[in-house]
């Protein structure tokens, strides 16, 4: 077996001695994005309390893509190398029309980017990893076995009331994030539905995911059949995974009984007749079948009060192109440094309404960039049957209509826009380089002497990137590092200079040679860069502004005090 689901062991917890204090977060659900978000608050030296009803990690392979964004928050979260060993990066992606291959994409990896595209790491691992990290930080209490029956905003703190195989228990704390899923009880226990942002209706149609155990030479990657042999007028897609396990994901066609397509009997059947259509005779065994729904789906906003909402708890996206679990990541990502600024008391409560508009934002334009891959494959009428049907005869010669069936291609809307996307009384010179509210690039820089990626230096916190023609210490670098002292804000100030590597007092010093750096940024000679702990940029500055910066940092509810305008 791939992997040991050992039975995680109720342990009595303090409140059931009448010792409990108040925590400053709780976190209901030891999925990969609850135990992310405790983690990514210990990297700030904040304690939480995660809660979860069941004894053991998620069975079977569930979300398994992994994008090139969501591993370097897995080496910020200081687990990237242990995260590395076990994930498989994804080389192609190949669709087929029958059996006729249609169309393939290699996906490349820029010599400047440390990580590839899209790797595969199945959820049972991608938790044990996180509930690892979180263990070893010495901050993250994991109560398994522990059901929460009711969740209580009295406005000051949290009230949770948990059923355990001991008895019920009661904490507090002073905020919550609930990362219990689709299905959650926070979410139901306070009436709040989902709603759709899509102006189409996708079809409800169910898939069949079944995981199997088969050794053989096909090149890693993801496979798409449209309308095979095995299945005439359905898809059928086979992904890579690690430990020599494949999944092949069906759809649940009409007039199909779904629950006896997701029997072991019948996906036994299903997956030889598609090995057979291949021509592959190696030996496999059936490891776990289930049921999915390409869901495409948002709550109306991620906060209520002291409660918020991440993962699948605040948002559902179609398994086509891998972006649920990946969204999840990049919620944790986003709240979990505001929670810590405030709970430290660097930042102002305020700082934590920025968070439901940012990552809802994201979301919604992601589902709508994937309706129409989803429409495509799941088929709702026999209108898109016909669409699919032309698609298909195009996609030999017209490589514009890949969009449709390949997700991984649709846009992807990464951007923040708000009070944290600051923009700059100086205006920046070029259309080049990340704009405020932008995901930071990675370049390959040298540290004394060494190779290095300059994602890799940037530690939990705010960072400060100041472009240096050379690498004289400049004199902007103390007033910039006071100016962040004074508003009591983590901070990491990174020198990139192009020829030398010179201490600059505090600041660390990188040389960048080739030039990979200053290009990413948009960077002719100099410059200053602000970037958010979630590696956003929050701000820009050709030249050093300590007013403007500190109007910037008084955006995020900071000690410091000055007038200006935001995006």
């Amino acid at each position: 077996m791939y992997f040991d689901w050992q039975i995680q062991p109720f342990r009595r917890p303090s409140e059931m001695e009448g010792k409990g204090a108040v925590h400053p977060v709780v976190i209901v659900g030891a999925g990969p994005v609850g135990l992310a978000m405790s983690l990514a608050l210990a990297r700030f030296g904040v304690p939480s309390v995660v809660l979860e009803a069941r004894d053991r990690f998620s069975d079977g392979s569930r979300a398994v893509g992994v994008h090139r964004r969501s591993t370097q928050f897995m080496d910020w979260l200081g687990i990237g190398d242990a995260f590395r060993d076990k994930a498989l990066k994804r080389e192609c992606n190949i669709v087929y029309s029958g059996t006729q291959p249609v169309y393939e994409m290699a996906y490349d990896q820029p010599a400047s980017e440390k990580h590839p595209l899209l790797v595969c790491l199945q959820q049972c691992w991608m938790e044990k990893l996180l509930h690892d990290g979180g263990l070893a930080s010495g901050l993250v209490d994991v109560r398994w076995q522990t059901a929460v029956t009711s969740v209580e905003d009295r406005g000051d703190g949290i009230a949770v009331t948990v059923e355990t195989p001991e008895g019920p228990y009661r904490l507090r704390a002073s905020y919550l994030v609930a990362a219990d899923g689709a299905r959650g009880i926070v979410r139901r226990g306070l009436g709040l539905e989902y709603e759709t942002p899509l102006d189409v209706d996708l079809s409800e149609r169910r898939f069949i995911i079944n995981d199997f155990r088969m050794r053989c030479d096909l090149t890693p990657g993801r496979r798409l059949w449209l309308s095979p042999p095995t299945r005439p007028g359905s898809i059928v897609i086979m992904h890579s995974q690690p430990f020599d396990i494949w999944r092949l994901d069906y759809a649940v066609e009409d007039g199909q009984d779904a629950e006896r397509e997701a029997t072991p009997e019948q996906a036994t059947r299903r997956i030889g007749d598609h090995l057979a259509m291949m021509g592959i005779d190696a030996r496999w065994d059936l490891v776990w079948t289930t049921t999915y729904r390409a869901r495409a789906r948002t709550l109306p906003g991620y906060r209520s009060g002291r409660i918020f909402f991440a993962g699948d708890a605040a948002h559902q996206t179609p398994i086509f192109g891998g972006r649920g679990l990946n969204l999840g990541y990049a919620d944790c990502f986003n709240l979990s440094w505001k929670l810590a600024l405030v709970l430290n008391g660097t930042a102002a409560p305020d700082l934590l309404d920025t968070y439901s508009p940012e990552r809802r934002g994201i979301v919604v334009e992601a589902l709508k960039d994937l309706a129409q891959s989803t429409i495509f494959m799941t088929r709702p009428s026999p209108g898109v049957a016909l669409m699919r049907d032309a698609v298909l005869s195009l996609a030999l010669t017209e490589d514009f209509v890949s969009v449709l069936f390949d997700a991984y291609k649709a846009r992807r809307v990464e951007s923040n826009d708000g009070t944290l996307a600051w923009l700059s009384r100086q205006p920046w010179p070029s259309d080049r380089g990340p704009a405020p509210g932008s995901p930071v690039p990675d370049a390959r820089v040298r540290q004394s002497g060494r190779e290095a990626f300059l994602l890799d230096l940037c530690e939990p916190g705010l960072i400060g990137l100041l472009f240096q023609p050379d690498g004289e210490p400049p004199g902007d670098a103390a007033a910039i590092a006071k100016l962040f002292d004074e508003a009591d804000l983590p901070f990491k100030g990174i020198v990139v200079a192009r020829d030398s590597d010179a201490a600059a007092g505090s600041w660390q010093t990188v040389v960048d040679p080739m030039g990979e750096a200053f290009s990413a940024f948009g960077v002719e000679t100099a410059g200053f860069y602000l970037v958010r702990p979630d590696l956003y940029v929050l701000g820009r500055w050709p030249a050093v502004d300590l007013a403007d910066i500190g109007c910037a940092l008084e955006a995020l509810g900071a000690r410091a005090h000055c007038s200006g305008a935001a995006a």
